[in-house]
């Protein structure tokens, strides 16, 4: 306090920057611990992206996010958020190892919303197209590049971009502009909101988990510090840890009133949104297995107590000058046929069931043929074999040994 007094700045500006120095320090002290703990954890732990090889239509790893806010009981204006903002911004592409780096008021996997009524110009949406909550990001020019999603169609806004330009994503063009083009369409997200320009069309972001209106539907907006402080994203070449701290060292030096929020790649997002989907998944998978070696068992005991009841008959069989190789093929040819009607039952059901887990899957069609296949596949298998091995047994025993006995 006494150095900043002595400073000239007033007792109460003083005790504001104390707090922002001591809370900036606390927070590079946290980050710096929580670092070292990552990379103690890091050969035992698995990173998210071994566990979700979709494309999710932008390109995580390598991308830190850095989010400042204003210190408390400070308002600053636009314009001063703007020239604090774009300090950074120059001072963080201009630090080695840095790539590229852009304003947004959220990185993906988080996004902003916006509330109200979509509304399409000159055209009346029918029930199943009526949405009132969609995503909305607002973004800078570079954003798109920054994280390597590919406009698909005309092009990003830039900054002299003039009336309202808007990017939408795919999903949203091909929804209400099938095959005639959203580029130069208007849409709005309530009735008093002003007409909106589709300037260009982006890729999809596909987060894991996620779906329904609100995730399919996304938009972007040309960024604007008018409501607050954003983020900043860069995009990185070498050790990411080593460069966001270098990044914090920054936001900490800048003469202004505000404070280092959050600092964390984009890569730590991502592996806390899949914590949730990916415990469900295993859960799932652990249960299925199960179900499927106890089915595996039960239709192994089931028909090869049925087979051992034809031992007689296989005797007879053979007494009256059947080949072990015939009697073989008829009893497993039996098992085979219930086997299969079993199993056409089971799928149909199975494909009924998989309605309550859809919203669990990514990139994966709840009737992915696949999957059912390989799990016909090894119930046909496991009824073959608890056909085959009983009958082999009893071709093998002497046909009047067998008789005498019965």
């Amino acid at each position: 306090m006494d150095e900043f007094t002595a400073a000239g700045l007033s007792p109460d500006a003083a005790r504001r920057e104390a707090l922002r120095r001591f809370g900036d320090l606390e927070g590079a002290r946290a980050y710096c611990r929580t670092l070292d703990r990552g990379r103690a954890r890091q050969d035992r732990r698995r990173d998210w992206r071994t566990g979700w090889r979709q494309d999710l239509g932008f390109a995580p790893h390598n991308l830190g996010v850095v989010s400042i806010a204003e210190v408390a009981g400070v308002t600053l204006k636009p314009a001063e958020r703007d020239a604090i903002q774009q300090t950074l911004l120059e001072q963080s592409r201009a630090l080695p190892g840095v790539e590229s780096a852009a304003l947004t008021d959220a990185v993906p996997p988080r996004g902003g919303a916006a509330f109200g009524g979509l509304e399409i110009e000159g055209r009346t949406l029918g029930p199943s197209e009526k949405v009132s909550l969609v995503r909305m990001t607002s973004v800078a020019p570079e954003f798109f590049g920054v994280l390597q999603q590919q406009v698909r169609q005309g092009t990003s806004f830039t900054a002299d971009t003039g009336g309202n330009p808007w990017n939408i994503n795919e999903t949203m063009a091909r929804r209400y502009w099938p095959g005639t083009g959203a580029i130069g369409r208007h849409f709005r997200v309530s009735a008093d909101s002003p007409w909106l320009t589709v300037v260009g069309v982006v890729g999809d972001i596909r987060i894991p988990g996620r779906r329904g209106a609100f995730d399919d539907l996304q938009l972007y907006a040309s960024y604007s510090s008018t409501y607050g402080l954003g983020e900043v994203v860069v995009r990185t070449r070498g050790d990411q840890a080593t460069i966001l701290r270098t990044i914090q060292r920054t936001v900490v030096g800048l003469s202004s009133p505000i404070r280092l929020r959050k600092i964390e790649s984009v890569d730590a997002r991502m592996t806390e949104v899949v914590a949730g989907p990916r415990f469900s998944m295993a859960r799932f998978a652990a249960f299925a297995v199960l179900a499927l070696v106890h089915a595996s068992i039960g239709l192994y005991g089931v028909i090869s107590y049925s087979v051992g009841q034809q031992t007689r008959e296989i005797g007879v069989r053979i007494v009256l000058g059947a080949g072990a190789p015939s009697v073989i093929g008829l009893v497993v040819g039996q098992g085979q046929r219930l086997t299969l009607a079993g199993v056409v039952i089971g799928l149909v059901a199975a494909a009924a069931g998989t309605r309550a887990m859809e919203s669990m899957l990514f990139e994966v069609d709840r009737l992915d043929p696949l999957t059912f296949l390989r799990v016909a596949i090894l119930l046909v298998l496991v009824a073959m074999l608890a056909s085959y091995l009983p009958a082999r047994r009893a071709t093998r025993v002497d046909s009047v040994v067998r008789l005498r006995s019965e």
